[in-house]
């Protein structure tokens, strides 16, 4: 299992079923995990500078993921999408697409990869250390 000690993952889905899978696969991987389901709530937390990588799904509570990935790459925060194939057309540009008929465990072993990509690459890794709320506030 992929060593994801310290990192925090900010899960934006509306399923609320599959979010709490991901939230406990992340958890056991050793992440934090802050767990949203509306884009007022992705976009609010879009803003924290302690998030590592972003698992959305394109469509959320209150319209599509768009402003949400737009925050997130504006503060250098990687996204990876975790949608039904329908959706990949609509979405912004990420670094990684993950099918929701995938088995959740290549989405942490996406994610593990693309930080370790990131951290190789230079870019300042992001770690815990500002405030986290538990997996799937609403």
């Amino acid at each position: 299992m992929a060593d994801l000690s310290g990192k925090v993952v900010l899960v934006a889905d509306d399923d609320p079923a599959l979010a709490i899978d991901l939230a406990q696969r992340f958890t056991a991987a050793g992440a934090l995990v802050v767990g949203v389901r509306t884009v007022a709530d992705g976009l609010r937390f879009a803003e924290e500078d302690h998030l590592s990588v972003a698992v959305v799904d394109c469509r959320l509570v209150g319209g599509d993921c768009g402003p949400i990935c737009e925050r997130l790459a504006a503060h250098g925060i990687p996204v990876v999408f975790f949608c039904e194939e329908a959706d990949v057309q609509r979405a912004c540009t990420p670094r990684e697409i993950i099918s929701k008929s995938a088995d959740p465990a290549a989405v942490i072993d996406t994610v593990a990869r693309l930080l370790c990509s990131s951290e190789a690459s230079g870019r300042p890794p992001h770690v815990a250390g500002g405030p986290v709320v538990p997996a799937m506030s609403r």
